[in-house]
């Protein structure tokens, strides 16, 4: 540390460098301020993309901002990333964390344009099914239910985590658009896993399209399912 701190103080040309490594050094001690302090420093010294010392320290501080559910800061310097005109395997991890961060706060507008610019990014993108869902529950959202079914269909081979979102996600677009057995089919599917934790949505769904069918005797005798398994849902 005190090493660091002498090359800091000489102002060379390996300044920005030391600095990162500094701030590692401090990351490692658990002296997490004084590190964004430093990555803030080194992240001041001009624009991301012209050093890659700057682009790791903004990634750096985005994750440590997002660790302490900073998020407005941890938006500018992922912000810092996606903006820039250079290709680097940190700015995609950058768009991956924004539409994240984006979609825990439901800003749709701005989650779907920055999936849209995402998917421009010409090299392979990891982690794409999990921001495809959420790309299509904010299209969802804003009754975008075709569009939203499309995205929904460009899903590849969605693990065991990821395949109850989708067919939650199919039953909703198919149940606004009128499909209802086939909003049944899905909903029924994404209710097979015994931990997503919108199976109550789900299941009232399910009761929802059992009406629209005319079918009030299946309607009748899942609702009184729904009571026994959710007796707490602000849904009854």
């Amino acid at each position: 540390e005190q090493i660091h701190k002498t090359i800091i103080s000489t102002k060379t040309d390996y300044l920005e460098h030391t600095l990162y490594e500094y701030g590692r050094l401090l990351l490692e001690q658990g002296k997490n301020q004084e590190a964004i302090d430093t990555f803030l420093d080194l992240s001041n010294k001009g624009k991301a993309e012209e050093k890659e010392v700057r682009i790791y320290a903004h990634y750096a501080l985005a994750s440590l901002y997002l660790g302490q559910e900073n998020y407005s800061s941890a938006e500018k310097h992922l912000n810092s990333l996606t903006k820039m005109d250079k290709d680097h395997v940190l700015k995609t991890q950058a768009f991956i964390l924004l539409i994240k961060l984006l979609a825990t706060q439901e800003r749709d507008n701005e989650l779907i344009s920055t999936y849209t610019e995402l998917l421009q990014h010409p090299k392979p993108i990891p982690e794409l099914n999990p921001l495809t869902i959420q790309y299509a529950l904010a299209l969802i959202r804003q009754q975008k239910y075709d569009e939203a079914r499309g995205a929904i269909s460009s899903i590849k081979n969605p693990t065991p985590q990821e395949q109850p979102w989708v067919h939650y996600s199919s039953g909703i677009c198919y149940y606004q658009l009128g499909f209802y057995k086939e909003a049944i089919q899905s909903f029924s599917q994404c209710l097979e896993a015994s931990t997503f934790k919108q199976a109550p949505q789900a299941s009232a769904y399910m009761i929802y399209s059992q009406i629209q069918l005319k079918d009030l005797n299946k309607s009748l005798v899942l609702s009184k399912n729904f009571d026994k398994t959710y007796p707490n849902s602000s849904l009854r």
